[in-house]
């Protein structure tokens, strides 16, 4: 049961964020100057209009969505004729990534950054990482049960 509520929590989680980013492609701009550090957002009316930051955009959301879809067929929502181990350890694999992005680069990102200055900091402090630490360890509680 327990497992059950996590797998859709985190569906949940990343459909959100998926949506955020097709929104943001999309010429949205609520939100979008507190989710990249200062250091790497041009101003923040050039942000989308720059082709790499939208395709960059444009594969965080794709991934975002794939993340639901992984999670989703790993609680066995979604049917795919693929060996399920591929998917328990695609879990594993993106509890991993989370886990990594929470503890971040001791620089800019994560709980351990050096840069504490900027209102992405605070939002990270706030929001990002713990929600980074949230999905990596209920990802793992997934993969592992």
């Amino acid at each position: 049961m327990l497992k059950t509520i996590l797998i859709i929590v985190n569906a949940l989680i990343f459909l959100v964020l998926s949506g955020f980013h097709f929104y943001w492609i999309f010429g949205g701009k609520k939100g979008l100057s507190v989710t990249v550090p200062m250091k790497y957002l041009p101003a923040e009316s050039d942000y989308m209009k720059n082709t790499k930051m939208k395709v960059a955009t444009l594969i965080v959301a794709l991934g975002l969505l794939a993340c639901c879809i992984l999670i989703l067929t790993q609680g066995h929502f979604v049917n795919l004729t693929i060996n399920p181990d591929w998917f328990n350890l695609g879990c594993k694999f993106l509890a991993g990534i989370f886990l990594i992005r929470a503890i971040g680069d001791f620089n800019m990102v994560g709980f351990f950054k050096k840069t504490k200055d900027q209102q992405f900091s605070k939002y990270d402090n706030m929001l990002f990482s713990p929600l980074c630490l949230f999905i990596s360890v209920t990802t793992f509680y997934v993969a592992f049960n």
